[in-house]
Order: structure tokens, then sequence, then C-alpha cells
């Protein structure tokens, strides 16, 4: 078989694998592990990472890779995220339980390895992607897979000892970056500065107005000495106002309760975390 194939063609074939090595030699060689294409720097705002309601994380590799790696990176990722603020760490307790949300987005980490010659050192690639099924149109019952975030980096490791914490490393940087993306889409209410580090007294406590139930109000105060659950105008369940999953609630989205009474009656069934 090997003679039938011209010369014209072997030499061209040749030329055509050649330049392909070479491309892919052109990743930094380094002791132990070398960076391919970083993410950028600085955050950018994502308008899709202001609606988000609940988060999964799921990890996937097309190499054979060993269940407690996929199941270290699945944790490392959940603990950076819900470790770096509350808010995600309710989206990502929402987002495992079925019972209160269906088909949330999910935050998926692929590892991928491949080697660019046959005794080479392995070269992997990890790309970290925020999906979700959106409705297309009214039609809820049509649904297109959508990628509104993703980060991608490939390393070359030349040392087999180094390949899974060169794999990690990616993870972690992605988880980071994923967090500081969310932070600057959802930023945290400023607090005024101290000025010269002066007290002022507090102010007189007024009598607040009572409230209809099933109302919203912004006022804090009220809510938390007259209102002992809440809700979001856009869910079916409601919560103790201490419930960590009540803490996600956008401020413009809650409804307050006075009773348990008051909130089933408005059709709102009880979460079955912090069991009102």
């Amino acid at each position: 078989m090997k003679k039938m194939i011209s010369g014209k063609f072997r030499h061209g074939r040749q030329t055509h694998c050649l330049l392909i090595m070479m491309m892919f030699l052109a990743i930094p060689p380094a002791t132990a592990l070398s960076a391919g294409t970083a993410a950028s720097p600085t955050a950018i705002l994502n308008p899709a990472l202001t609606g988000l309601g609940a988060l999964r994380i799921t990890t996937f590799s097309k190499d054979p890779q060993p269940d407690y790696i996929m199941a270290e990176i699945n944790a490392r990722v959940a603990k950076k995220l819900a470790d770096s603020d509350t808010r995600l760490a309710a989206l990502l307790q929402i987002g495992s339980n079925p019972a209160l949300t269906i088909n949330p987005p999910i935050l998926r980490i692929n590892v991928d390895r491949f080697f660019l010659t046959v005794d080479g050192p392995s070269v992997f690639r990890v790309q970290t992607t925020l999906f979700a099924d959106i409705p297309v149109g009214i039609n809820p019952t049509i649904v297109m897979n959508i990628d509104f975030w993703a980060r991608s980096d490939t390393i070359r490791v030349l040392n087999s000892n180094n390949e899974v914490a060169a794999v990690y490393s990616l993870v972690d940087k992605q988880a980071a970056q994923f967090v500081s993306d969310f932070l600057s889409a959802n930023p945290l209410p400023s607090r005024p500065a101290d000025a010269n580090h002066i007290t002022t007294p507090p102010a007189p406590q007024k009598k607040l107005p009572a409230l209809q139930p099933g109302t919203i109000s912004q006022d804090k105060t009220q809510t938390q000495t007259q209102y002992l659950y809440v809700s979001s105008k856009n869910s079916k369940v409601f919560h103790k106002s201490s419930c960590s999953l009540a803490k996600s609630i956008f401020p413009k989205n809650i409804i307050y309760y006075k009773t348990r009474d008051e909130a089933i009656a408005a059709g709102k069934r009880p979460c079955k975390i912090c069991q009102p």
C-alpha cells in the first residue's frame, strides 16, 4: 500500500504534519507545566450572570480519568464558589435539589488530554463552560442549549507526576475567573466609609405601617420585625426569613408573609431545606 502512494502526495502529507507539529510545539516548555491561552485578566460584565436562579456543577472528560480526580475537580470548584460568595453558595444549593429547580444552568468542567508525539509529554485542555436550556420563542417545550460563559486553557506537562496538580491549577484559575465575573455582574451593596471612626447615635425607631400579606416591601427593618416568611414572586416555594436560600432572592422580587397560612393561601409550598 505504501508503494502505491506517490512521492508527491507523501511529501505533501509530511509537510502538512510537520506544520501541525510546529504549531503545537510553539507551546513554551517548562519543567512542570506551561500555560497556554489564558483567560482575560479583567472581569467582563456578562448580563446573563445577573439572572441566575440556580447553578449546578458537572465534570466531563473524553480521556478516561480516575473517578476520584473528576470528583475532586467537582468538589474544588463547588468549594471555591461557595466560599467566595454566599449568593453562589445558595445558587448551588438550589441547583442540587431537584425539588427546587428543573434543568438549572450547568457549570461544566471539561478535561481533555492528547499527545503531540507517541512518546511525548501530555497536553491537557481544560475548559469551563456555563450553559443552559433556553426556551425558543413562547413555546416552553422547545429549548436550545446556549453557552453564555466559557474559559479555556491548554498546558503541556513534561513530568507525568505533575499532571494532576497541573490540571487542578487550571481548574482553580477558571473557577476564580467565574467568581470574578459573577461578582462584577452582581456587585455587593457598597458601605459608606467610616470618616475618622466617628460613630453617630442610632436613629429613633419609627412605627412601621402594617403591610397586607403577599405585598412586596423594600424596608428590611420592617421585614425583620414583622415578617417571618419570605418568597420570590417568581417561585412557588416560601422560606423562613433566616433560610440561606432566602438570601439569594433579589430584593425587588421578595414577597413577605407573617404566617405559614398566609404563604400557603397565596399558593406557595414550604421549602424542603429550612422546613418553615
